[in-house]
């Protein structure tokens, strides 16, 4: 079962979120600060973290911790801050509103590659 990290307090995201992950094997772990992110990261390992672009700090911190894909959920109108996100670590920055399919296809790609990549390292063959 793969562990997706949601870091953020918005309840409507967490609940897009668990929608979008419904009917697949994923453990949805939450942290709702940046304390308990790294906690829970450090504990976990998550194989996907999810942050809300409040928690954008955390990014480079995060990628200490895992090597996991990263996901951060913002607004539309914060292309300075999208651009800075993705320059830190994020793999993706998804805006506001965002539909949960969208939501379990990009998650879902994002672990596939994950996966494909990893399995590539263990087997001493890099895929770029």
């Amino acid at each position: 079962m793969e562990r997706i990290l949601w870091v953020g307090n918005e309840e409507s995201v967490q609940e897009l979120i668990t929608k979008a992950l419904s009917g697949s094997h994923f453990q949805l772990l939450t942290a709702s600060n940046e304390r308990e992110a790294l906690r829970q990261c450090r504990l976990f390992q998550p194989d996907l973290i999810i942050l809300d672009t409040a928690l954008g700090g955390l990014v480079p911190r995060l990628h200490q911790l895992t090597d996991a894909p990263l996901i951060v959920l913002g607004r539309a109108d914060a292309q300075g801050a999208e651009v800075s996100l993705l320059d830190s670590g994020a793999d993706y920055y998804l805006t506001h509103p965002l539909g949960e399919l969208e939501l379990g296809a990009r998650i879902r790609a994002l672990l596939r590659r994950a996966n494909s990549i990893r399995v590539g390292h263990s087997s001493g063959v890099v895929r770029r």
